[in-house]
């Protein structure tokens, strides 16, 4: 948690003033040169940037400096698309703040969560769950994020789903008066749901299909 403050404390402008020719360097490409070197450092960890920070740094001042956080390549592919694919999680959590569509579907209807769970991300799966992301949505194949997850063959990916269905069916079935009749998940032993926690959010909105 003190992690993810510390992300969302990185400021683009600081970053200017740390670093003010770098920032004169990126504001001087064309726009879709800044949108591409954004997707680029969103899929890549810069040779410049030796630990995380830094490259939380980077995708700040690069979004600070003009380039378009939800900016498209080809395929549909924006750079929270690249982060979730890389298990950047937390370039997944600061493009988020600074304004990255979390439903944002590329060609194939892959939102960042579908291909997070498609490539067995787990931290940024569960990361894009507690930002809201919503696990009901389908990949043109029809798939959802559970789907995804079982194909990538990660247990743990897997477990974080299942139990957050597993949790929303309990709550449906208390909303309904109905007994809870599924396995207690938190008893299950190692690898299986007991060292997973589920998302970490405060409620349930109903048939959203989102965390708030």
């Amino acid at each position: 948690r003190r992690e993810a403050e510390e992300d969302a404390a990185v400021d683009g402008a600081a970053a200017e003033r740390d670093d003010p020719e770098r920032a004169a360097w990126i504001r001087g490409l064309p726009q879709d040169d800044r949108d591409s070197l954004l997707r680029e450092m969103s899929h890549y960890l810069p040779d410049h940037c030796t630990h995380d920070s830094d490259h939380v740094r980077e995708i700040a001042l690069l979004v600070h400096c003009g380039a378009d956080c939800n900016a498209t390549d080809r395929y549909g592919w924006a750079p929270i698309h690249h982060a979730a694919l890389r298990g950047f999680y937390r370039i997944v959590r600061k493009l988020a703040q600074l304004g990255a569509d979390l439903e944002a579907a590329n060609k194939d209807g892959y939102t960042p969560l579908l291909v997070a769970a498609r490539w067995g991300r787990t931290k940024t799966t569960r990361a894009l769950l507690e930002l809201g992301a919503d696990f009901r949505r389908r990949s043109k194949d029809g798939e959802t994020a559970l789907d995804k997850a079982k194909r990538s063959d990660n247990a743990k990916c897997t477990t974080l789903l299942v139990r957050l269905f597993v949790q929303l069916e309990l709550e449906a079935r208390a909303r309904r008066g109905e007994p809870a009749a599924l396995p207690d998940a938190s008893a299950s032993g190692p690898g299986q749901f007991g060292d997973i926690p589920p998302p970490r959010r405060l409620r349930y909105r109903d048939e959203t299909g989102r965390w708030q």
